[in-house]
């Protein structure tokens, strides 16, 4: 593939916090899906062939994206508003993404369907993201004209704008209120989760593990109150159990109902030092 082989693909006015909630939402389903496909053995099952399709368009498109991906992760840190994109692809892959939106379409129906799975379906705005990012790489590439982001006023990255508290949660030892999707609540070496463990929440259990998980030490999560765990919350829970192990610690879970239930359907619920009360 030489430059002379690209074609121009302009995403304008992408928007880039739903860019990163359609990031974060990517992530934890190919974690969870992942961990099916090793439980799954049939080749022809929704995680195996999703797992095959992403192989194949990283080895065949993978350099493509590396400095869009680049440009992506600047915007976000910067917490910029909307971004143009501009990306040079071959004009082969307007099939592949054509592929990969109906493979996705099919595994938001797989998530529907399935009642273990963790993950939440794809939100409506994530889902409209999405379906506009493809449609937009498959269409140019066919020769049609860019289609801005519906509602893009203009394509302006302004810098220097904080980013909101949903977008970039962050945690400090003490109490740290996440609005409507509950608290994190650090007490001395106990984290309370209070509400949900989710793509939101997680980041700030994380970081409270990170700082109190010391040689010699025992933290105990407790989700006594958690009223919800997906399964970015449940990744935060065994890594943080493979922490303690390295930093030879130990990691204590208080479990309520909902969190009980995760660990057992997941099959994890064995390898966490349960405590009562």
């Amino acid at each position: 593939m030489t430059t002379d082989d690209l074609e121009e693909v302009r995403l304008l006015g992408l928007p880039v916090a739903l860019h990163a909630a359609a990031r974060r939402h990517q992530d934890a389903l190919r974690r969870e899906l992942e961990l099916i496909r090793l439980r799954d053995a049939d080749d022809t099952s929704v995680p195996n062939r999703l797992h095959t399709l992403v192989d194949e368009l990283v080895a065949e498109y993978g350099r493509v994206v590396e400095r869009p991906v680049a440009i992506l992760d600047d915007a976000i840190a910067r917490a910029a508003d909307t971004v143009d994109l501009i990306v040079r692809a071959p004009r082969s892959a307007a099939d592949a993404a054509r592929r990969l939106a109906a493979m996705l379409d099919e595994v938001d129906d797989y998530c529907r369907s399935t009642g273990y799975l963790l993950t939440l379906v794809t939100s409506p705005e994530v889902a409209a993201y999405r379906a506009w990012t493809l449609h937009e790489f498959a269409a140019q590439l066919d020769g049609a004209p860019p289609r801005p982001w519906p509602g893009s006023a203009t394509p302006a990255v302004p810098a220097g704008e904080p980013a909101s508290e949903r977008d970039l949660p962050s945690l400090a030892v003490g109490e740290v209120a996440l609005g409507s999707i509950g608290e994190v609540v650090v007490v001395g070496s106990t984290v309370r989760v209070d509400g949900s463990l989710d793509l939101e929440s997680a980041p700030a259990l994380r970081d409270a593990l990170v700082a109190l998980l010391q040689p010699g030490g025992t933290v105990t999560v407790d989700l006594a109150a958690c009223s919800f765990v997906d399964s970015v919350g449940v990744s935060v829970l065994v890594a943080g159990l493979a922490r303690a192990g390295a930093a030879g610690a130990s990691l204590a879970v208080r479990l309520g109902p909902a969190a009980r239930d995760v660990l057992v359907v997941s099959g994890l619920i064995d390898r966490f030092d349960i405590v009562d009360g």
